[in-house]
């Protein structure tokens, strides 16, 4: 039973290519098995199983986005969508047909409004960004913590740019230092307790925690 009747010839074409294609599978009994050991402990998790078949089923073509739950979600699919570089920048909006007034950046307006630009480019971001989360040590939750806040860095750069362009507020890094320091530690508060500590030992140093 389908939810809706199809629509138009190529939603009919596609049905119908989609008919062929089961029709043409014949499924038989087999009796197959296979014997693996990926974990380290030689126990079967299927967070270990996903990511073995990730890992020769999946292409990567760029960096990898840390999608460690301390981050909401939706940051980590802006991340992701960024590195892609497929967020509403001004250059990607005039390359899709959309008019804008301007191409320059919303925040520093010097030079063309990019993705790298935006995120490393722009006067406020350069004294607002930080290094990745892999150039940073070799404890595991020291470099969650900094991919966090890596993450929660370009996250109010992005608040920032739609505050002045939507909402006529304009921005100033020392407000993003406040917003990142404030939303950082909440973000740790609630999702990964066991990092986190005081807000004063947070303002202080958060690597200090770790």
């Amino acid at each position: 039973m389908w939810k809706k009747a199809l629509r138009g010839d190529e939603e009919l074409a596609e049905f119908m290519e989609l008919c062929t294609l089961i029709n043409n599978i014949r499924i038989t009994q087999v009796l197959a098995a296979f014997r693996y050991k990926l974990n380290k402990d030689g126990k079967y998790t299927v967070n270990s199983m996903r990511k073995y078949i990730d890992s020769v089923s999946i292409p990567n073509n760029g960096a990898l986005i840390n999608w460690s739950t301390i981050t909401p979600l939706n940051v980590r699919c802006f991340m992701w969508r960024s590195i892609l570089r497929r967020i509403p920048v001004n250059a990607n909006l005039k390359s899709r047909g959309i008019t804008v007034q301007s191409e320059l950046c919303r925040l520093c307006e010097a030079e063309t409004e990019t993705v790298d630009h935006l995120f490393t480019k722009c006067k406020i971001a350069e004294e607002e960004n930080v290094d990745h989360a892999a150039s940073w040590g070799n404890s595991p939750k020291k470099k969650t913590l900094i991919n966090m806040i890596s993450y929660c860095t370009f996250w109010n750069i992005w608040k920032g740019q739609n505050n002045k362009v939507f909402n006529k507020i304009n921005t100033n890094p020392a407000k993003i230092a406040d917003d990142i320091i404030t939303q950082s530690f909440e973000w740790c508060k609630y999702r990964r307790p066991k990092y986190c500590n005081r807000w004063i030992d947070w303002n202080i140093s958060p690597l200090n925690l770790v």
